[in-house]
């Protein structure tokens, strides 16, 4: 029995799970904020206090009410009138022509499509919104802890979406709202992805298979 290879599976099943885990708050984070999903980062965002502090150098912004975060997550990133000034969708940051539903949109589709899942479409969101993005991200770090394969699908989500979108995204937010909540949620999620590599890197190291 190689006991070496067993360990190094399990380490990798552990750090995918880990993955996920964080992945999942950062959809989390980007989801409109119902009750449901305050209560979640009520429970959730104290078990990240020190990821928090290590990637930012600082401690979390403390969850706001629930009238303040919905009317503080529309201003952002649904309806202003001013314009929305962090614009959450992939299309309308990585494609020239700045358009929801563009290819980044379709191949998003394509890929969740193949997995059999896709947005819960009474919410009016399409595949290619930051936080949907996140939320498949993490199914397929679950997945691919029973089907080391998908890690290559979830390696070409954060190099194709997640790590060119979030640093623009991120620095949008901040200016509109330099000392609000989800300036500091998106700059969690950013410095995150940014930090992958370092944080998962068993994750990094398969990425080429």
């Amino acid at each position: 029995m190689n006991t070496m290879s067993i360990e190094t599976d399990n380490c990798r099943r552990d750090e995918l799970l880990s993955l996920a885990t964080c992945l999942r708050l950062c959809a989390t984070l980007l989801r409109y904020p119902d009750q449901t999903v305050c209560t979640a980062l009520e429970s959730v965002l104290p078990l990240f206090g020190a990821l928090h502090l290590a990637l930012l150098g600082r401690s979390q912004v403390p969850l706001p009410p629930l009238e303040y975060l919905q009317v503080s997550y529309t201003a952002l990133f649904v309806a202003n009138p001013a314009g929305i000034p962090a614009v959450p969708y992939v299309s309308c940051r990585l494609e020239p022509n700045g358009q929801v539903y563009g290819a980044a949109t379709m191949a998003l589709r394509k890929m969740m499509a193949e997995e059999e899942v896709g947005p819960d479409r009474s919410l009016g969101e399409p595949e290619d919104h930051v936080g949907l993005v996140f939320d498949f991200a993490a199914l397929l770090a679950e997945r691919s802890v029973g089907t080391p394969k998908k890690i290559r699908e979830l390696w070409h989500l954060f190099e194709t979406y997640l790590t060119p979108l979030l640093p623009g995204f991120a620095a949008d937010v901040a200016q509109a709202e330099p000392a609000g909540f989800y300036a500091d949620a998106t700059a969690f999620c950013n410095a995150l992805i940014e930090n992958h590599t370092e944080l998962f890197p068993l994750f990094a190291n398969q990425s080429e298979y």
